[in-house]
């Protein structure tokens, strides 16, 4: 029989955060990065998601402290709504 062992978040997974681009500057946005927030992760009834409502450009993932993912990064919201779960699908519809 298994047995759970418990343990810190930490030292299961690494624990990676991030920031968004400032929304006032233009060209930050409408790029062809995904980006995704908790609350796309809120409004998701799958298990991997492709995508969020916008994607920021290369100038905004420069000037910010936004990360890229690799597919099949397991993505759980700790902030506001927290707690959502979901695997990032990858590029074009890949899984």
């Amino acid at each position: 029989m298994n047995k759970w062992r418990k343990c810190k978040l930490r030292d299961a997974a690494e624990i990676v955060g991030g920031g968004t681009p400032k929304t006032k500057v233009p060209e930050y946005w409408n790029g062809n990065i995904p980006w995704l927030t908790p609350r796309d992760l809120s409004n998701f009834s799958g298990r991997y998601i492709p995508n969020g409502e916008r994607n920021i450009s290369k100038v905004g993932l420069k000037n910010s402290s936004a990360k890229i993912l690799p597919k099949r990064t397991v993505l759980l919201s700790s902030r506001a709504p927290v707690g959502y779960l979901v695997i990032v699908k990858g590029k074009r519809g890949k899984s």
